[in-house]
């Protein structure tokens, strides 16, 4: 089976050897995407959408990366600290 890490340029997580992706034959599967910078800075401090904007950033970097795109997700999860960022 064809196993390959998948990772950006600069890798933020690189220093505390958390793999951003890993592809299988042809499926990737990307780990949970925080709302960090290309260096490592945390961004938007107590702003939901700053911050789920970097996060979504940070995946389709990673999807690129791995040979894919935003447009073949399949199911993403995403956890809430405070439901009052739930908009119904």
């Amino acid at each position: 089976m064809d196993l390959k890490r998948v990772s950006t340029e600069p890798d933020p997580y690189e220093p505390y050897r958390i793999s951003q992706g890993m592809r299988v034959g042809e499926l990737l599967f990307v780990s949970g995407q925080a709302a960090i910078d290309e260096r490592g800075q945390l961004v938007g401090v107590g702003d939901f959408d700053a911050q789920a904007e970097q996060a979504f950033r940070n995946l389709e970097r990673v999807l690129e990366a791995g040979g894919s795109g935003l447009d073949r997700i399949v199911k993403v999860t995403i956890f809430l600290t405070d439901m009052a960022n739930f908009r119904r």
